[in-house]
C-alpha cells in the first residue's frame, strides 16, 4: 500500500506526462499499481468511492491500566495546584516519571488520563504544533523561578536547540544583557564542538536595533562565522522548535527541583538533566540527540578566543570601594591613584590598575550589596585591630574564619590580623582547607603554624620498577644435611 505522498506523486506525474509507462519509469512503481491508484483517484472525484488509500481495519485491544498507576498520575496532577504554571508536570513529564518508578503504561495512555482529569477539573490545554525544519539552531530567552540560597526569584535563562538533531542546551544567568546572550552562545558552541551555519531569533533588542541587526552582535556573529536570522515581527512561532523548547526544558528540569545553594549549583543540575534528556530517544527520530549531533554540519570553532567583556572606568571611594550596577566592590587600599579600570564579564569583574589585575570579584545580583575581601584592608586593620569585629569587612569573612575568630581570637584581634595577612600570598579556599585540617587534629591555627603548613610541599614518593614474577631456585636437600652435620647412608 502506498502512502499519501507517493499517490500524490503518481497523480502529479500522470497529469504532467499523460503516460502510465512514463510514471512507472520515473517512480519505479509497477504499471498495475499506478493504474490502480489513478482509477481510485477518478472514483473519488466521481463520488463512487470515499478514499483513494483504503486501509484495512486493525483490531485493537486496549490494555488494562493498573489502578495504582492511575492513582499515581492523578497524585502528580493534584500536586500541580501548588506550583507556578511553568513548573507544573506535563503529560510527557508524568509519563517519564511513572515509567521510571516501574509502572507499565504508554505515553498515549497517560495523555488520555491527563486529558480526562483536566476535563473533570475544568482545565483545557490548546496546542499549536509546528514541525521543525532545516539544519539550523534556534535561540530564545525565558524565565525560571528558582530559590537560590533561600531567596526566591525569577532568573533569565537562555535556551538553544539544533533543529535537526533536537540537541538542547540551556544556561541560567543573573541578568539579561548583551553579554549574557553572547556568553550563552559561546558556551553552546563549546559544548557541541562547532558553530551552526544559521541561528534564528525573534525580535530581541540585543540582536536587532529598530530596523537592522545590532552592529555589535553582527561583529560577534562574524567572529564565529554564523548567519543570524530574524523571525517576522510578532511571529516568534516561526522558530517553532525553540518556542516549544523553552517550556519543555524548563518543565523537564525544574519541575522536580528548583531550590539550590547557588546559581552555579543550579546550572550544574541543569547540565546533568539536559545530558540525560539529550541521551533519551525522541519520537520520530532514529538517533538520540547526542548521537545525531554528529550528523550536524557545523562550522569549526575559531582558533582565537572571544573576549566577552566590556571596559569601564571607576573612581575609588574613600572606603576603598568602587560601584557597579548599584553594588560595591573592594579595592586594595594601597592601590595608587583614584581611578581604576574594570573588565566586566557576565559572572565576574576584574579591577585593573595600569594594566595589572589588582582584584577579582564575583558579580553581585540586585542592588546595594557588597563584595569585600578583607585582605584589601589589612593595612588599616594592622593599625586598628580593635575595629575588626564591627567592620563590614569582618561580616564578609568566610564562615570558617569567623569561627576561628570567635573561638580563639576575640580578645586577641591583633594576632588574628597577623593570621589574615597570609591571605596576601594564598587563596582563601586553600587557606580555609588547611584550617579545617588543623581543627580535625585539635590544633589552634596561629600565623606561624599556618605559614609552616602552607609552605609544606607534597611528599614526592620515588618510583621504582620490580619484576612481576620472582623466580626462586629449588634447593638441594643434601646441602642442608651437610650444614647440620647429618650423614645419610
Amino acid at each position: 500500500m502506498k502512502n499519501v505522498y507517493e499517490v500524490k506523486e503518481i497523480q502529479r506525474l500522470y497529469q504532467e506526462y499523460g503516460s502510465i509507462r512514463e510514471v512507472t519509469r520515473l517512480t519505479g512503481i509497477s504499471r498495475n499499481t499506478v493504474r490502480k491508484y489513478l482509477r481510485r483517484i477518478e472514483a473519488v472525484k466521481l463520488g463512487s468511492a470515499k478514499e483513494v488509500i483504503v486501509r484495512k481495519p486493525v483490531p485493537f485491544k486496549r490494555r488494562t491500566i493498573e489502578p495504582r498507576t492511575v492513582a499515581r498520575i492523578e497524585e502528580l496532577l493534584d500536586s500541580n495546584k501548588d506550583k507556578p504554571k511553568n513548573l507544573q508536570f506535563t503529560a510527557k513529564k508524568i509519563w517519564q516519571m511513572v515509567v521510571k518508578e516501574g509502572h507499565k503504561i504508554s505515553y498515549t495512555s497517560v495523555k488520555r488520563i491527563v486529558r480526562k482529569w483536566k476535563e473533570e477539573h475544568g482545565q483545557r490545554d490548546v496546542y499549536i504544533i509546528q514541525k521543525p525544519d532545516g539544519k539550523r539552531a534556534e535561540f530564545d530567552w525565558g524565565e525560571v523561578e528558582l530559590v537560590i540560597a533561600g531567596e526566591k526569584g525569577k532568573y533569565p535563562a537562555a535556551f538553544m536547540v539544533l533543529n535537526r538533531s533536537l540537541y538542547r542546551f540551556s544556561r541560567v544567568f543573573e541578568r539579561e544583557t548583551a553579554q549574557e546572550v553572547i556568553q550563552a552562545h559561546i558556551d553552546f558552541f563549546e559544548e557541541i564542538g562547532g558553530v551552526p551555519q544559521e541561528i534564528f531569533y525573534d525580535n530581541m533588542k540585543v540582536v536587532k536595533d529598530r530596523k537592522n541587526l545590532n552592529k555589535n552582535f553582527v561583529k560577534f556573529a562574524t567572529f564565529f562565522g554564523f548567519t543570524p536570522r530574524l523571525c517576522n515581527p510578532y511571529s516568534p512561532q516561526e522558530k517553532g522548535t525553540d518556542e516549544e523548547s523553552v517550556g519543555f526544558v524548563r518543565n523537564w528540569v525544574f519541575s522536580e527541583r528548583n531550590e539550590f545553594d547557588s546559581l552555579e549549583e543550579a546550572n550544574e543540575y541543569l547540565k546533568e538533566k539536559l545530558a540525560e534528556l539529550n541521551a533519551s530517544p525522541v519520537y520520530g527520530r532514529e538517533l538520540v540527540p547526542v548521537k545525531a549531533l554528529n550528523e550536524e554540519k557545523l562550522n569549526a570553532l575559531p582558533t582565537a578566543s572571544y573576549n566577552n567583556y566590556r571596559l569601564e572606568e571607576r573612581i575609588i571611594s574613600r572606603y576603598s570601594l568602587i560601584m557597579l550596577d548599584g553594588n560595591y566592590y573592594s579595592v586594595p587600599e594601597d592601590c595608587p591613584g583614584k581611578r581604576v579600570q574594570l573588565k566586566i564579564y557576565p559572572d565576574r569583574i576584574e579591577i585593573l590598575k595600569e594594566g595589572k589585575v589588582v582584584a577579582v570579584h564575583k558579580r553581585l545580583r540586585g542592588k546595594g550589596k557588597y563584595a569585600i575581601q578583607i585582605a584589601h584592608y589589612l593595612n588599616t586593620l594592622r593599625k586598628k585591630p580593635g575595629a575588626l569585629a564591627g567592620s563590614r569587612a569582618f561580616q564578609a569573612l568566610n564562615d570558617t574564619l569567623k569561627v576561628v575568630f570567635g573561638k580563639y581570637y576575640t580578645t586577641k584581634p591583633r594576632e588574628f590580623v597577623q593570621l589574615l595577612e597570609l591571605l596576601n600570598d594564598y587563596d582563601e579556599k586553600t587557606f580555609c582547607e588547611k584550617i579545617e585540617e588543623l581543627f580535625e587534629n585539635g590544633i589552634i591555627p596561629t600565623a606561624d603554624i599556618m605559614r609552616n603548613l602552607l609552605q609544606q610541599k607534597p611528599i614526592q614518593y620515588e618510583t621504582f620498577d620490580y619484576p612481576l614474577k620472582i623466580q626462586i631456585d629449588h634447593g638441594d636437600p643434601s646441602e642442608f644435611d651437610r650444614l647440620v652435620g647429618v650423614h645419610r647412608g
